[in-house]
């Protein structure tokens, strides 16, 4: 469509002014009454840049230590960007690190707030930690695979925790995984043109989505199969004349399942859609990646969203699983060698090469998160002050 947003959106929107600052906070409480972790946490929502360029508000839970920091200089400060947790509200990150796991009966649906594992890491070493929920819209929708506004959210979301206590001076690491990979790559490859102020000394990015379109494709019948779907409404959210379009080329089961993703969990989500694929949601029974190939704006936008095109700012722990069934093992060694072919020099590179357990259920990808939990914990550690 000529006069679709996608055709002429930059590959680095400005940033918008006021991005960085705080706009209100709310103190908070940690899951199990507070008893994991020594520590009091504020949950705030702060100002962005969406990846369309506009000026956008997201939210973030900072977590600071009780204990006094006895290392060097300032206490260090972590930036933990969410894996995929599902796009309902009360799946935010946030919010879920304060719950605790709960279960849904109807319809059915489970929070279960996995990004505890990594916050408690940094928190038992001493760092504060700032757990970064996923942009959402005007509208109230999160966005999924956008890397364009997850890595500047996540940006935003260290520069406003300044306002929190964080000094300017504090060094600052980045660990994702997963979706939060994708996140923490593109944040890492963008600091330095969008937010240069920053003292960001190292990033790890395990299992990273960094390329949309070939994780679109091996989505399909998988356990992940209905994220296929969370993606597909955050481009279309992007462009409602377009929306309308492609609406039309799903069936009607298609057109429902995209309403209803929007408001699951992971478990939900897998729960409800199962191993699915996805040419029962189109309307003439073809894979969803036809549908999507069919319109030039859509394409032009998931390149648009693929990481490795600048040199990040500091040292890279990047890591994936070989036998990764849901995100391609592929896409994270093309990153790789899109970074080194821009001349970045400071890549660490990890394969993790755990056997195959249970084809298509994720368990691979799931596993190596929890695998170099401490391998990506240290390299983030080794950059700080010693």
């Amino acid at each position: 469509m000529a006069d679709s947003p996608f055709n002429h959106l930059p590959e680095a929107p400005p940033r918008a002014e006021g991005a960085g600052t705080v706009v209100n906070t709310e103190e908070a409480s940690l899951m199990i009454d507070d008893r994991l972790w020594d520590a009091k946490a504020t949950r705030y929502q702060y100002r962005s840049t969406d990846s369309l360029g506009n000026a956008s508000e997201d939210t973030a839970i900072y977590i600071d230590p009780n204990k006094p920091w006895t290392g060097p200089g300032e206490r260090p400060l972590v930036a933990v960007p969410a894996g995929t947790q599902g796009t309902g509200q009360h799946c935010d990150p946030s919010l879920s690190i304060q719950s605790g796991p709960e279960i849904r009966i109807d319809p059915f649906d489970m929070v279960f707030p996995y990004e505890a594992i990594p916050v408690g890491v940094h928190l038992e070493r001493g760092a504060a930690v700032v757990l970064i929920d996923h942009h959402r819209n005007a509208d109230g929708h999160q966005a999924y695979l956008d890397n364009i506004a997850s890595g500047q959210s996540t940006l935003d979301a260290i520069a406003a925790a300044q306002e929190l206590g964080v000094s300017p001076e504090a060094p600052v690491g980045i660990h994702g995984y997963s979706q939060g990979g994708g996140a923490a790559a593109a944040a890492a490859e963008r600091a330095e043109v969008y937010a240069p102020e920053l003292n960001i000394v190292a990033t790890a990015a395990g299992g990273p989505t960094v390329s949309p379109g070939t994780t679109i494709d091996q989505f399909n019948g998988t356990g992940a199969g209905s994220y296929s779907l969370l993606a597909l409404n955050t481009l279309l959210d992007k462009d409602p004349a377009l929306k309308e379009v492609v609406r039309g080329d799903l069936s009607a089961t298609g057109q429902q399942a995209l309403d209803d993703v929007r408001h699951y969990c992971v478990p939900g989500l897998v729960g409800h859609y199962g191993l699915e694929t996805d040419d029962t949601w189109t309307a003439q029974g073809e894979r969803l990646t036809a549908v999507i190939e069919r319109y030039a704006p859509l394409t032009t936008e998931i390149e648009r969203q693929r990481v490795g095109k600048f040199v990040p700012n500091a040292p890279v722990f990047l890591f994936h699983a070989v036998n990764d069934d849901i995100v391609p093992f592929e896409s994270a060694t093309q990153l790789r060698n899109d970074w080194e072919g821009l001349g970045f020099s400071e890549l660490t590179w990890h394969a993790d090469e755990t056997i195959p357990i249970l084809p298509k259920s994720a368990t691979n990808h799931a596993l190596a998160m929890v695998l170099n939990l401490d391998r990506a914990a240290d390299f983030v550690w080794g950059h700080f002050p010693r």
